[in-house]
């Protein structure tokens, strides 16, 4: 997992002008520990230390969309407990659907009277997807790409932080070597929906389908999301279309090796 082999801190060479505390999503832990590397490669780059807390767990959206409340609600006590007493400027993630639980849904799930709303309040305040947070600090890429044509697929777990739709289309579209094409319904659901492809997995694929034919007419080399399970979800069909990559977009602006070819 990816919590096992990142450090406890990635510390930029120069000057330090934020530090941020990185949750990490089970997405990147289990399936895409890239994401993570490469965010710890990105922001430390320019000049933002990352704090990678031990302890940390899910953060409890899927308990909370299959109707466990209990498990929802010990997943944001467990969160309160690693994040709330952290000195940083910013709680990062990469995942959409975690940032959805822990900004605005998480309000909900502990009871009204629990003395900790206040606190998760204050700490909802800080917490911002890795794209949106470099975004607004006007970070950009040193070095340029190769040249690569990109397409987004927007998640569809995107209203809860103002810029979330918008940040990596700024980001990459500046990017030099960066192609960008705009699919013709960028912000329409791929199917995976979660769990939802698993348990209506007929329903699923023709929804993934319509998706996956407005990717293709784009002619992309590289599809960009936030959300982890899109990317599997659509990762599993590209593979029999030719193998087209779908990454995260912060690995595009870490230059991963291999990540575009």
């Amino acid at each position: 997992s990816f919590t096992r082999r990142a450090p406890r801190e990635a510390v930029p060479r120069g000057r330090v002008t934020f530090r941020v505390a990185y949750f990490v999503g089970c997405g990147t832990e289990y399936l895409f520990p890239d994401t993570g590397e490469a965010l710890l490669q990105v922001l430390p780059d320019h000049g933002i230390a990352v704090v990678v807390p031990e302890g940390q767990t899910c953060c409890g959206l899927p308990a909370l969309a299959l109707g466990d409340l209990d498990a929802a609600r010990e997943a944001v006590e467990a969160f309160l407990a690693v994040f709330a007493a952290l000195e940083v400027d910013a709680v990062i993630t990469d995942c959409t659907s975690c940032g959805h639980m822990l900004r605005q849904k998480a309000l909900h799930v502990l009871p009204p009277d629990d003395p900790r709303l206040k606190q998760l309040r204050t700490l909802s305040d800080k917490i911002f997807e890795v794209t949106e947070f470099l975004e607004k600090l006007g970070v950009q890429r040193k070095h340029p790409l190769p040249d690569v044509k990109v397409t987004y697929h927007v998640p569809c777990h995107r209203e809860w932080s103002e810029g979330v739709v918008a940040a990596p289309r700024r980001l990459l579209a500046q990017t030099a070597g960066v192609r960008w094409v705009e699919m013709r319904e960028p912000e329409s659901c791929c199917g995976a929906g979660g769990h939802f492809f698993l348990r209506h997995r007929e329903l699923a694929e023709k929804i993934r389908r319509r998706k996956i034919e407005d990717i293709l007419a784009t002619k992309a080399d590289v599809v960009v999301t936030q959300c982890p399970a899109c990317r599997y979800y659509l990762q599993q069909a590209l593979v029999e279309e030719g193998g087209m990559r779908v990454l995260h977009p912060v690995s595009l602006l870490a230059g991963v090796a291999g990540a575009i070819t």
